[in-house]
């Protein structure tokens, strides 16, 4: 609907209500108060993470679980030092259950425009890159090759994606030490 000008200093018009009376036994109209009482039957909204199925889904807020013994993700310290950190929320062992207990876990993935690329921002605002030795940090405040992975889907295992740099290289864990 178009409405005309107005300027400041104008003064506005008042639109009046019409009032209806209503009969005792007449039911009241729309602009009457109603309260409703929560469906007891109905189950609450599932806050937990859940695992993605295909590429398309790694987006938002992810966790890196790396399978190994004990169950560790991929974190970053405040100055971009990436580094491993133990899960300590996980149910029996399963990574699909594994659930961050620190924010330095948590990394924002979205996928970089005009390519199949995705990105991967820190808590601290600051971008997963992976350097032409293979070491990662996360010390980029800008997007380049670097910064850019593509999430591969294993097909052994449902919900486990490999995530290879701009450099067609793996990300991997060694067994000897924490260091990524």
């Amino acid at each position: 609907m178009v409405k005309p000008l107005a300027f400041k200093g104008d003064k506005k018009s008042k639109k009046r209500k019409h009032t209806t009376t209503h009969q005792d036994n007449e039911e009241p109209t729309s602009t009457a108060l109603t309260t409703t009482q929560p469906d007891p039957t109905s189950t609450e909204e599932d806050d937990s993470w859940v695992t993605a199925e295909a590429p398309t889904d790694v987006t938002g807020p992810i966790i890196f679980a790396l399978p190994s013994s004990p169950p560790t993700c991929i974190a970053c310290d405040a100055n971009g030092k990436v580094f491993a950190s133990e899960l300590e929320n996980i149910v029996e062992g399963d990574l699909a259950t594994s659930e961050p207990h620190d924010v330095r876990q948590v990394w924002v993935a979205n996928k970089v425009a005009g390519t199949e690329s995705i990105s991967f921002k820190g808590h601290h605002g600051r971008y997963l890159s992976c350097d032409k030795f293979g070491i990662l940090s996360a010390t980029r405040e800008a997007i380049s090759p670097e910064e850019s992975f593509h999430c591969i889907p294993v097909p052994s295992t449902p919900g486990t994606f490999s995530i290879q740099t701009a450099r067609e290289k793996f990300l991997t864990i060694t067994s000897d030490s924490s260091n990524l």
